[in-house]
């Protein structure tokens, strides 16, 4: 096979591959020969169907399979002869073909790029963390909105206070005419909770059972239903019944409704999960330094396909998120760093999308997301660091279990669409590898507010 090179700038290859027609040639023989082993013809004994024969029968309509194993052979064989290293998916194109004839290809590699090796011990993460005064804080606050939400109630004839609850039937009308969601019967209404339009609840206040009270309110600009922003509303509402809470505050009593021994059993219950949280929100700002780190540390070229491609990503997230991309386009906004940059990617779509305009500050994005996913797949490479089917397998059964009765549909679905399994794949892959490398680094616990700590992270 003769290689000549076209292009070779930077990580952007080009190459002009020139497969003699002896190649195709073998390559067809040696598979009439396979086939002639296993072929059963009429008149011909099992694996003594002559070559010439298959040949003459089977040999255009394999030709085909010839070619194409020809073209995948040549160019791994050229990625391995110029030393590549790893890429991505090889653009391929025949430009010459005649059966017969020598086989010319045009052949486009993007190259990755060698990421550096980084001593992480010798990195220093800070890890905010908030002391044991904020857990408890936490834990009986926690205990306090759960003492309410499970609050008994008892009937009541007084005036309606905040935090009554009263059982209500309402008519609105919108210009003496009834408009679709706006009735009820029955409907069980905690003063003060907020659930139904600004001023409607307060209306009610100071009122009691048996009662016909006329409300009076405006819809808000914003509502969901774009028919009724904006709109006056009258509500004829009955007050049918009122009852009080029986505020009794966390207790034996209530632990055990809650299916627990004691009160000293729900505290540890709460006080654990308010760690797992905090703990949690500490990692995540633990693993955002850690990505800062890496990202001032690692000065690579990185493969324009690649930047371009989540450049539009990153243009698509945020236009979603301001509401003005496609809807017909799907793009996961937690989107973080795709770490599967690899050589078995493939870059072809079955249809084109909506070009969206990309911004320097998308492109800078991009650049930062790509970096940190080519550093992460490769450093979980040279560390051995692998997802298993098993924790793959227990980490989709969580996820089925957010969509009580259907768990098995869900399991189902991803089974029979193997690259949803992998959008599961990648980002346990990338937490194990943050893992490993903050597991090495010398961490720093800084102490910090609540408020701070809970804090939304950005890119």
């Amino acid at each position: 096979m003769d290689v000549a090179v076209v292009k070779d700038e930077g990580l952007s290859k080009e190459y002009r591959l020139t497969v003699p027609a002896a190649t195709i040639d073998a390559e067809m023989d040696a598979q009439l020969l396979e086939f002639s082993q296993s072929a059963r013809l009429k008149g011909f004994r099992p694996g003594k169907v002559p070559v010439s024969y298959l040949r003459k029968t089977y040999g255009q309509r394999m030709l085909g399979d010839v070619i194409t194993k020809t073209v995948d052979q040549s160019v791994k064989d050229c990625i391995e002869q110029q030393d590549l290293g790893q890429t991505m998916q090889p653009k391929v194109e025949i430009v010459e073909y005649d059966e017969g004839k020598d086989l010319v290809l045009k052949v486009e590699v993007q190259v990755l790029p060698t990421i550096p090796d980084i001593e992480f011990s010798k990195i220093t993460i800070k890890r905010p963390v908030v002391d044991e005064k904020s857990i408890e804080e936490e834990t009986k606050e926690a205990l306090e909105r759960i003492a309410q939400e499970n609050t008994s109630y008892s009937e009541t004839k007084r005036m309606a206070q905040k935090g009554d609850a009263l059982t209500v039937d309402f008519k609105g009308m919108i210009d003496g005419e009834a408009f679709e969601g706006g009735s009820a019967e029955d409907y069980r209404l905690i003063l003060g909770s907020g659930n139904f339009i600004p001023g409607f609840e307060d209306q009610l206040l100071k009122k009691k059972p048996g009662e016909d009270v006329e409300v009076n309110v405006t819809f808000p600009e914003d509502y969901q239903s774009e028919n009724l922003a904006g709109k006056e509303a009258v509500f004829a509402v009955k007050i049918k019944k009122s009852e009080k809470p029986e505020a009794k505050g966390p207790s034996d009593e209530l632990a055990q409704n809650l299916g627990l021994e004691n009160l000293e059993k729900l505290t540890e219950l709460v006080r654990q999960r308010v760690g797992d949280e905090y703990a949690g929100h500490s990692r995540m700002h633990a693993k955002k330094d850690l990505l800062d780190r890496l990202d001032e540390a690692l000065d690579i070229e990185l493969p324009a396909l690649l930047v371009d491609q989540e450049a539009e990503q990153v243009a698509r997230q945020m236009q979603a998120e301001r509401g003005v991309v496609d809807a017909d386009h799907d793009h996961d906004p937690e989107h973080d760093h795709d770490h599967d940059h690899n050589h078995d990617h493939d870059h072809d779509h079955d249809h084109e999308e909506k070009k969206v305009e990309v911004t320097d500050e998308d492109r800078e994005l991009a650049q930062r997301r790509v970096k940190l996913g080519l550093a992460l797949a490769e450093f979980g490479r040279r560390n051995n660091i692998s997802v298993t089917d098993q924790e793959l397998g227990q980490r989709i059964a969580a996820e089925a279990r957010r969509y009580p009765g259907q768990e098995q549909a869900f399991m189902n679905y991803v089974k029979e669409n193997p690259q949803m399994a992998e959008q599961f794949r990648g980002p346990m892959f990338e937490e194990k590898v943050v893992d490993f490398i903050l597991a090495v680094a010398e961490v720093e616990d800084v102490k910090t507010s609540k408020e701070d700590l809970m804090k939304e992270l950005v890119d």
